[in-house]
């Protein structure tokens, strides 16, 4: 009996909902065929700057030569790990090329909070428009976070809950040591320039707030790079802190969490179902002198701030980080779909 056929449909190339690619690429191709494609793959962007046209010349043949795809573009499901990505790219005359991808049923995929969430189409002010504009030819919703489930429970479709465990072999749990000194690092990573990630509104603000008081505290920055380096940027780093207001993640999350550093961060995503507030981390507002203080906090108190450095890493891995658990809600997901049919 011939298995399950299921494209899973990316923004680009290397970037967060690539890494949701591969993850069910990687474990779930026992029991589904999985197949791979990118957005940008099929948009005809034109620009008049020679440098540009050359960087997304390269940029599509990179995609094109990495996608996984069937010969006949027929599946069973498809997943849209973007909501949007069947109807922006249409809207915006980019000439996206759905109409090479067939499929009997839908799924669409919700990683960014809020209501409406990140990407959606202007005309979408509440859950009831959401749903009608990008939510209501789905077979189901998948969200990347307990919190946004809970947003959209009430909308027809039936809601899910699924995302990626990092593979903890390609990340190293960093020595732990006591920080006596008065330099004192924290951390932050991502895209700077995305609004919701709070870089400009809050984190710098509420760095400026805690050197105030002491001055050896710094920020440190890392905005792009390869993976396979990211672990090396956490070696002298002692907390990290996020400000998103909507996010499923951020990965940096995660990122803390294998390298024995303990977050401060908003109550969003990934650090909502991995903070224990106070003991492995602190759970804030969206406040810069609230994270101004935390910061302070761990400043003054290195025994906690050591504590929470041996425990975070392992409270991850025993949780949302644990494989097994993500590949279960990957499988329920399609499954659930599946037999909701009659398909399996």
């Amino acid at each position: 009996m011939s298995k399950p056929k299921i494209l899973v449909v990316a923004d680009k190339l290397d970037w967060a909902y690539h890494d949701i690619a591969r993850f069910i690429y990687d474990n779930l191709s026992n029991d589904y065929d999985i197949y791979i494609d990118f957005v940008r793959s099929h948009c005809n962007i034109k620009t008049t700057n020679v440098i540009s046209f050359f960087r997304q010349f390269k940029e599509r043949r990179k995609h094109i030569k990495n996608r996984f795809i069937s010969n006949d573009n027929n599946y069973d499901i498809i997943l849209y790990l973007g909501f949007y990505f069947d109807k922006y790219f249409v809207e915006s005359n980019l000439k996206f090329k759905n109409k090479f991808w067939k499929s009997k049923y839908v799924v669409k995929g919700i990683y960014t909070d809020g209501i409406p969430p990140q990407g959606s189409d202007k005309g979408a002010r509440d859950l009831k428009t959401f749903y009608n504009i990008h939510a209501q030819d789905a077979d189901a919703l998948v969200c990347g976070s307990k919190l946004i489930k809970d947003k959209f429970k009430d909308i027809p479709n039936k809601v899910f809950y699924a995302n990626i465990s990092f593979d903890e072999n390609i990340w190293p749990s960093h020595k732990i040591k006591k920080n006596i000194d008065k330099r004192f690092v924290v951390s932050w990573t991502g895209n700077p320039d995305r609004q919701f990630k709070g870089f400009y509104t809050h984190i710098l603000p509420s760095i400026e707030i805690a050197k105030e008081k002491y001055p050896e505290i710094e920020l440190k920055t890392r905005f792009s790079g390869p993976l396979k380096t990211l672990h090396e940027h956490y070696l002298d780093v002692d907390a990290s802190l996020i400000a998103s207001n909507a996010d499923a993640g951020p990965f940096s999350a995660v990122e803390s969490c294998l390298c024995n550093v303990p977050m401060i961060s908003t109550n969003i995503g990934m650090p909502h179902e991995i903070i224990n507030n106070g003991i492995n981390g602190f759970i804030v507002d969206r406040d810069v002198n609230q994270m101004a203080q935390k910061i302070i906090e761990l400043y003054e108190n290195r025994d906690l701030l050591y504590k929470m450095s041996l425990r975070v890493r392992n409270d991850y891995l025993r949780g949302i980080g644990n494989k097994d658990f993500r590949m279960k809600q990957w499988k329920n997901l399609f499954d659930s779909v599946l037999k909701k049919h009659n398909k399996i």
